[in-house]
């Protein structure tokens, strides 16, 4: 700060007093819940301060809860084995497994790769209702709650096709590989987009689809592609 603006004592000593549950809370985002924090001041020099910290030992996580609403909880309690399976494996794969280190940074993580999942696999419209995590400071554990509503899955409707020209749209049509009321998976798309990519008579393709709730059970699905040039020349 400029002199003219320098923190007064009263300023001063808030902002040193203010220290250690600042400290406390930065050591907490990496998993250190019982860390201990003090601020001594420099007996040579008072706004010279020494803030020591001692982190202690990690928190873990103890148990959590991952639940379902939407579309696939809605198969699931028909008995549809496929969904018990999904839901099953997003438990398997959930980031932060019991006994491994609490951070804000990974508890984030495994939201963002649950959420991930659900969408490749065509729960485009899926969102955290309820999340929590609460740490014992007596045992240092964390127990994680967590709610995911996967909304509707998404199934194919029309076929658009965008940017034909000179080719035949019927060929782009044709190598698509799936049907009316098929899931629009990450990989069902992703391998359309690649079979017309290997045509070469494209130099770009995108498969897409409008991520609109209202629509789930009919998405229109939009192919964009952009020609190759009628000749080519390579001059060596």
């Amino acid at each position: 700060l400029a002199e003219a603006d320098s923190l007064d004592d009263t300023e001063w000593a808030r902002l040193v007093a203010a220290a250690p549950a600042q400290g406390r809370a930065l050591a907490q985002t990496e998993g250190y819940f019982r860390a201990e924090v003090s601020v001594a001041a420099d007996p040579r020099d008072a706004r010279r301060i020494l803030i020591t910290l001692v982190p202690g030992e990690p928190a873990t996580v103890g148990r959590f809860t991952l639940e379902f609403d939407g579309d696939l909880a809605r198969a699931a309690e028909r008995g549809e084995q496929q969904a018990l399976d999904f839901q099953a494996k997003l438990r398997s794969d959930w980031a932060l497994q019991p006994g491994q280190v609490f951070r804000n940074g990974n508890w984030d993580g495994a939201k963002a790769q649950t959420l991930s999942a659900l969408r490749a696999e065509g729960y485009a419209a899926a969102l955290w209702t309820a999340t929590a995590a609460q740490v014992d400071p007596a045992t240092n554990k964390a127990r994680l709650f967590m709610v995911v509503d996967t909304g509707p899955r998404f199934l194919a409707g029309d076929l658009v096709v965008e940017g034909i020209e000179r080719q035949a749209e019927s060929n782009v049509r044709q190598l698509a590989g799936f049907g009316l009321g098929a899931p629009l998976t990450q990989k069902r798309l992703l391998d359309y987009q690649d079979r017309l990519q290997k045509t070469g008579l494209f130099d770009q393709v995108a498969v897409i689809y409008d991520p609109d709730p209202a629509q789930a059970s009919h998405a229109t699905v939009t192919v964009r592609v952009h020609e190759q040039s009628l000749q080519q020349a390579t001059v060596a």
